[in-house]
């Protein structure tokens, strides 16, 4: 189930120049101390759940080290779309530093969400206040978000709840984008409409998150779906 726009993963491991895109740890990398991301991401695939662990966590400290946004966090985040769609890891699942196990899936659908959220506009505007700047790497990030959106937004639709509850917390980042505008009037009603449907499916968290962000209140989540036909409220 890859998106048309996405590639399978192997070509974006084998094409892009991931010797020039800087990351967290390149320096370690360059001094043989730290994997490159074409291994950590073959490493995800492994078939131990202490290698897919540990993969796991490189990969956050390499892309997103500290709410960071580097060279290499734009197109891993193509590949984390690409390994999300992959049916080799449908039955994979990732242990914490704690121990517990949760679907591989769940957690990188949350991770990128995660990673799409500190390029968002709050973020980006924080950035500029601080240091003046174009910041390139944020902006590719940005620009990936149909993309992405298109990637992943599927997964929200199947019987799995804790996948689609990941999901959730994975578009909503996403939505910001101003190519989605009529995905997220879209999506939002959807919210709406399942939160009112499978109250006990899906994480009142989640859904508040989404519909606060926007500034879509909670309450009456029944009203008559021609709500949305005014103006947008955000």
């Amino acid at each position: 189930m890859i998106n048309k726009d996405l590639p399978d993963l192997h070509i974006l491991l084998e094409t892009i120049d991931w010797p020039s895109k800087e990351h967290a740890f390149s320096n370690l990398e360059r001094q043989g101390k730290f994997p490159s991301i074409p291994e950590i991401f073959n490493d995800l695939l492994s078939d131990s759940s202490e290698v897919r662990a540990r993969s796991f966590n490189l990969l956050e400290q390499a892309i997103n080290f500290e709410g960071g946004i580097f060279e290499a966090t734009a197109p891993a985040l193509l590949c984390i779309a690409a390994i999300i769609n992959d049916n080799r890891i449908e039955f994979f699942s990732i242990d914490d530093c704690n121990g517990h196990s949760r679907a591989m899936r769940a957690a990188l659908l949350e991770f990128l969400g995660q990673v799409v959220g500190d390029a968002d506009d709050g973020n980006l505007e924080n950035c500029r206040r601080s240091i003046p700047g174009d910041f390139p790497e944020i902006m590719e990030v940005r620009k990936l978000r149909p993309v992405l959106f298109d990637a992943i937004s599927h997964w929200w639709d199947g019987s799995n709840a804790p996948i689609c509850e990941s999901s959730i917390i994975a578009m909503a980042p996403l939505l910001e984008a101003p190519e989605l505008t009529r995905q997220r009037l879209d999506v939002i009603q959807r919210f709406r409409m399942e939160f009112s449907d499978n109250a006990d499916r899906w994480s009142q968290e989640a859904v508040e998150r989404i519909l606060c962000k926007y500034d879509v209140a909670l309450e009456n989540p029944t009203d008559d779906e021609n709500s949305f036909n005014d103006d947008p409220p955000f």
